[in-house]
């Protein structure tokens, strides 16, 4: 009786053993990402696709490269500028879905305390 649970402890050991060592190995590595890729510099059309920005009164600002971060008051040129940016992206994604995260910042216009 005695021999009977030495010999089933020795086998329990042996199997943690042998699936400790079979199974301890890395995992396959990740392939290389592309650097050129990764070097690649941003879309500059990104932020104003996925973006507003509205002012203390309640205007949205132009976020679109070359437009200076200008002020929108005019109702026809807010509708082209949602048109041309955010709802013209997500028409183009083709989802149905819209989050909308409003951000109250930190006490500064761009919400990390840097300068305008």
């Amino acid at each position: 009786m005695e021999n009977r649970k030495i010999a089933q402890s020795l086998t329990g050991l042996g199997l943690g053993c042998l699936l400790f060592t079979v199974s301890c190995q890395s995992l396959p590595h990740c392939p290389s990402s592309n650097s050129e890729a990764s070097k690649a510099p941003p879309n500059p059309n990104l932020t104003n696709q996925h973006v507003l920005e509205v002012s203390a009164e309640g205007f949205l600002y132009d976020l679109r490269p070359g437009h200076k971060h200008r002020l929108i008051t005019n109702r026809f040129e807010l509708s082209d500028y949602l048109q041309a940016t955010v709802l013209g992206a997500l028409e183009q994604s083709q989802k149905q879905k819209l989050l909308l995260f409003v951000h109250g910042g930190c006490g500064s216009p761009r919400g990390y305390g840097g300068d305008r």
